[in-house]
């Protein structure tokens, strides 16, 4: 998995960095080099790993704050990655899992496999309203959305439907799901069918 580190000058940044690279991440740094914090790797090397990647998660070292002073989690926050990052007390942690852990690889992995609510929310609506306009009862039926090698799949659950109004439903949720986040290189669209 593709993971960003917002800070890598630090000692936490340098310990998270080894963490995942031991865990078989690739991991990517939003600096020029491992001593810079203040040149965006975007305007000096020419790119910036979120265009060059297929990034998952965005971890940040510096504890939380109420004021943002990382840049980076504002990129993440506008592509709406995960985030992963370091708590007062130094834990880490995430919305997804506000217990946190002191080991960053496992956390980095639940929270990458872990669904999008907002982009779930999104799809499920989405779907459920294509549906009734066909005549189809569907407020049972949801979309679960994970991110996966930089893009999204979209898990279209408890769907009991022809496959003309299925086949409605998934086009429904793609064009809802590229509208709400464009960054996205891909999105899979799976709808098990019902044994």
């Amino acid at each position: 998995m593709d993971v960003l580190l917002t800070d890598l000058t630090t000692p936490e940044g340098l310990v998270g960095a080894h963490s995942l690279r031991a865990a078989g991440h690739r991991v990517h740094g939003c600096h020029a080099d491992e001593t810079s914090t203040v040149d965006c790797v975007a305007t000096v090397v020419g790119g910036c790993p979120l265009d060059r990647a297929r990034i998952d998660v965005v971890v940040s070292t510096r504890p939380s704050c109420r004021v943002v002073t990382d840049e980076g989690l504002l990129c993440a926050a506008r592509r709406q990655l995960p985030v992963v990052r370091r708590s007062g007390d130094g834990r880490w942690v995430s919305p997804v899992a506000p217990m946190g852990g002191d080991e960053l690889a496992p956390l980095v992995e639940f929270v990458a496999g872990s669904p999008l609510p907002d982009h779930s929310e999104v799809a499920t609506q989405a779907m459920r309203t294509t549906l009734g306009r066909l005549g189809v009862d569907a407020g049972h039926a949801y979309v679960v959305v994970r991110r996966r090698a930089g893009g999204l799949t979209a898990e279209l659950a408890d769907l009991d439907c022809s496959s003309d109004a299925e086949g409605a439903a998934v086009r429904a949720v793609l064009r809802a799901l590229r509208a709400m986040d464009h960054w996205a290189g891909s999105i899979d669209i799976f709808a098990p069918r019902p044994v």
